[in-house]
């Protein structure tokens, strides 16, 4: 049959029958709706995911001694200079950091907070990608004097200054 006839006979068709015609175009419309919708989720669901584990460091090796076994005297940490062999032993290394983590109270201006202290170096802010909302981080200048100095996180300077500046202030 010509396609002239065809394109006829469809057209025909579809008038006879409007009913059944519209729903069957809904249908279609909200299907591909419907797909369309869902792969935008899919693909905005991986964007983000991805976008946390980056976040975390998917680049960053996190390196402790083994944990004691039942019985056994828990391991020293790991010396410094340990931190430091890294950071020239293996290839494409961006920052190494050393920390040692403690649960502390802070005092500030007669108000107190426990507070989770991290003890580190300079390397720290770029190998967890920090960014400093005022003041400075921590100097080499700082650790080679081992002068007296923290970064405070946004929750313990709220909860230590809450009207004033926590910059140049003391904290014990």
């Amino acid at each position: 049959m010509p396609l002239l006839v065809l394109l006829r006979l469809g057209v025909r068709s579809l008038k006879l029958h409007k009913l059944r015609s519209s729903l069957s175009i809904l249908g279609v419309v909200f299907g591909v709706a419907a797909v369309v919708a869902m792969s935008s989720v899919g693909e905005g669901a991986r964007r983000e995911t991805l976008a946390q584990i980056a976040a975390l460091g998917i680049d960053t090796v996190t390196l402790r001694p083994r944990p004691p076994a039942p019985g056994e005297k828990p391991a020293a940490a790991l010396p410094a200079a340990a931190a430091e062999s890294v950071g020239r032993v293996v290839p494409g290394v961006r920052a190494v950091a050393p920390l040692r983590v403690a649960e502390l109270p802070a005092e500030a201006g007669g108000r107190t907070a426990a507070v989770i202290a991290i003890g580190t170096t300079p390397g720290y802010r770029e190998a967890t990608r920090l960014e400093v909302a005022s003041g400075r981080f921590l100097a080499d200048l700082d650790v080679a004097d081992r002068k007296r100095v923290a970064v405070l996180g946004a929750a313990v300077a709220r909860a230590l200054f809450p009207l004033e500046s926590p910059l140049g202030e003391s904290v014990r």
